[in-house]
């Protein structure tokens, strides 16, 4: 298995970056290629997490971020809004897995195992879910 994780961040200083205009024409929408560190030997899975944005107005706040084209040397993440909502940047964390020993494609419409979790507090006493 092959794994690889990054960090990814658009922002309104970026040439293709329309998504701190409401006037723009639709879609507002900016696209960004993101390369591996090196080739996998096929196509990954890609995995994506929004973890920073920042909003220009008041208003309703919306943003997509996914994955709209990989290959097996990098992949595409589209950022995108809508409405008049206006952000200036936002940001994932990714993450790219292949597993050597599987040519099989995993469906997407099986549920997920179910995992447990502990949660622990300030003073380190943790119990499960």
């Amino acid at each position: 298995m092959r794994i690889e994780t990054g960090i990814h961040k658009g922002h309104k200083k970026d040439t293709n970056w329309s998504l701190d205009d409401p006037k723009a024409q639709p879609p507002r929408q900016a696209h960004y290629w993101v390369e591996f560190s090196r080739p996998f030997g096929k196509v990954p899975k890609v995995t994506l997490g929004l973890y920073t944005f920042d909003f220009i107005n008041h208003g309703n706040q919306r943003i997509e971020a996914r994955v709209t084209r990989a290959t097996n040397k990098g992949f595409e993440i589209t950022y995108k809004t809508w409405g008049l909502t206006r952000v200036w940047f936002a940001g994932v964390y990714w993450t790219a897995f292949e597993h050597a020993d599987s040519n099989e494609e995993v469906p997407n419409d099986k549920p997920a195992k179910v995992v447990k979790i502990n949660h622990c507090n300030n003073n380190d006493s943790c119990s499960p879910d």
